[in-house]
């Protein structure tokens, strides 16, 4: 899930989040943004503090703000995760079309961020699309179609769309949607599952890998926080063991996790992005800090056997682990953190050391999946000495 340069929603969707918000040009209002940021600063508090969010978008205010500041937020967590599926030929659509399911809706947000990225990603021009949102609140059905059309409109060069329904309801609502040759080839949730109580999850697995294609692919997306990655865990376990699903990403073996147990670290991304100048201008007045990356756990995940990574020389899966650090650089060395999903270790390098087969080791990002051997065995991490062998793959 490398990061080559900072991901960039379309001038299109910024323009159309915007406007939505009441900044129909630059410079921008000041009152319109102080009540932007109010409300923002307003979402953040029920989210943080557990409050009731059923009738948050109840008060149009609310979602207006929403679709202005957090929706361009969590759309583009898609894109590196949409990268790393195009690089790996792993999008479900080899036919020409795919249909879409997006779970919890709201305003629209994944399904502008996946168009978006259709947009911006000329090879997948001519796919054609068939969408589906399903929210509990009908504002939000209504204002995701509304962004949906407008979108399209402003951006003839996106592929077809030629079905979207948006359908008022929650999980159980999915029993109303037709199975057969009516299941999904992408299904998303975007900060969904870490709102479900344990004792759901089972019944949400069941339910939404029943409408996925045996080559279909399931997006969940979380917040990235502590506290929610252990729902996401549950999650993961109940689709391996229940529901027989494949990890596509970010895990790239089954087993357990290894930190399931661990009270200070949890797995999550950071997506570096350009975002629209109104997002830079509310982070300025609530001091939130989204303008420097947005961060989110997420897992991928498919029904029938993984995708291969299509790579020329590629190692064996059993040998491929992921960057789940930074590169830490300290006097002399530098370290990184790599996972397998089934392992996680620390690799350290010295700087002195010059040879060719490592020097990936210095420009690898969190995200990029790796292969290393040849390592040096020591008391918390492995050596890449002189002879080891380190390579970036993705």
């Amino acid at each position: 899930m490398s990061q080559t340069k900072p991901c960039k929603l379309s001038d299109t969707l910024e323009q159309l989040l915007a406007r939505q918000g009441g900044l129909v040009q630059e410079p921008f209002s000041k009152t319109i943004l102080a009540q932007l940021a109010q409300a923002v600063k307003k979402i953040a508090d029920v989210y943080t503090k557990g409050e009731n969010r059923l009738n948050l978008f109840s008060d149009p205010a609310l979602r207006t703000a929403y679709s202005s500041y957090y929706l361009p937020c969590n759309a583009i967590k898609l894109f590196p995760i949409l990268n790393e599926l195009t690089q790996r030929k792993a999008l479900p659509c080899s036919d020409g079309s795919l249909r879409v399911l997006d779970l919890g809706c709201g305003p629209g947000t994944l399904l502008a961020g996946l168009l978006d990225y259709f947009l911006q990603h000329r090879d997948h021009a001519g796919i054609t699309l068939d969408l589906t949102g399903i929210d509990r609140d009908s504002g939000n059905c209504a204002a995701a179609r509304a962004l949906i059309e407008q979108f399209l409109a402003a951006a003839p060069e996106t592929p077809t769309v030629e079905a979207m329904r948006f359908i008022q309801g929650d999980i159980r609502s999915l029993d109303r949607l037709e199975t057969g040759a009516n299941t999904f080839d992408l299904i998303m949730a975007g900060n969904l599952v870490n709102e479900l109580p344990e004792h759901a999850l089972g019944d949400f697995a069941d339910r939404i890998t029943a409408l996925l294609k045996p080559t279909g692919i399931l997006i969940i997306l979380d917040p990235g926080t502590r506290i929610s990655f252990k729902n996401l865990l549950l999650f993961r376990d109940e689709i391996l063991t229940r529901n027989n699903m494949h990890l596509i990403a970010p895990c790239l073996q089954e087993e357990a996790c290894p930190l399931q147990d661990c009270e200070q670290a949890w797995c999550h991304e950071k997506v570096f992005w350009e975002p629209p100048r109104h997002v830079r201008l509310i982070d300025q007045r609530t001091g939130f800090t989204k303008h420097k990356g947005v961060k989110f756990s997420y897992l991928v995940a498919t029904r029938d056997a993984p995708a291969p990574l299509n790579a020329e020389n590629l190692a064996p899966q059993e040998e491929l682990w992921r960057v789940v650090s930074y590169n830490i650089r300290n006097k002399g060395e530098e370290r990184l953190y790599v996972c397998n999903g089934r392992e996680r270790r620390l690799l350290r390098r010295l700087t002195r050391i010059n040879n060719p087969k490592s020097n990936d080791f210095s420009s690898v990002a969190r995200g990029d999946i790796i292969t290393f051997a040849n390592t040096e065995l020591r008391s918390n991490f492995l050596n890449i000495g002189p002879e080891a062998v380190f390579k970036k793959i993705i």
